[in-house]
């Protein structure tokens, strides 16, 4: 079904690039700050020949991911030397860093019609690491991973 204008409200183009509106964060309050934390340890046991496959201490997590969101993201996607200062310990850094990087896109291809609308963007997808608890449980479901289950 095609959709119509009223279901694009919250994005529009423009002659000057793409317009954002502020949908779940509060005026003046950074979304990181709407979000519980918690510091963690991600740990990956080697069952097959004993010790930890992966070990990370000490890492920021929204309190709502699972211990399992919690290895796979510091182990595949944190960024930098384990036991190093310049290794990423947050899911704030990681989330920061994507949608820096994007942003920065957008800003040198004009994809924004202003500075503030490139601003909304951003704090847009950073609201959304509330919302990736269904990302996340999508990805420890065993049809995701590749394992055969009664409904696949």
């Amino acid at each position: 079904m095609a959709k119509t204008g009223d279901d694009l409200q919250d994005v529009r183009v423009i002659d000057e690039g793409l317009t954002f509106r502020r949908h779940f964060s509060t005026e003046g309050t950074h979304p990181f700050d709407e979000i519980e934390w918690e510091t963690r340890d991600a740990v990956i046991p080697n069952f097959k020949e004993g010790g930890n496959a992966f070990e990370q201490r000490n890492v920021e997590f929204p309190v709502t991911w699972s211990q399992n969101a919690t290895n796979i993201v510091a182990q595949k996607y944190f960024r930098g030397p384990l036991d190093t200062p310049q290794r990423e310990s947050s899911v704030r850094q990681l989330v920061s860093r994507v949608v820096d990087t994007i942003r920065g896109w957008g800003e040198r291809n004009g994809y924004f019609a202003t500075p503030r609308d490139a601003c909304m963007y951003l704090r847009g997808h950073i609201e959304g690491v509330g919302s990736l608890r269904v990302a996340q449980k999508m990805a420890e479901m065993p049809w995701a991973r590749g394992r055969k289950t009664a409904q696949n």
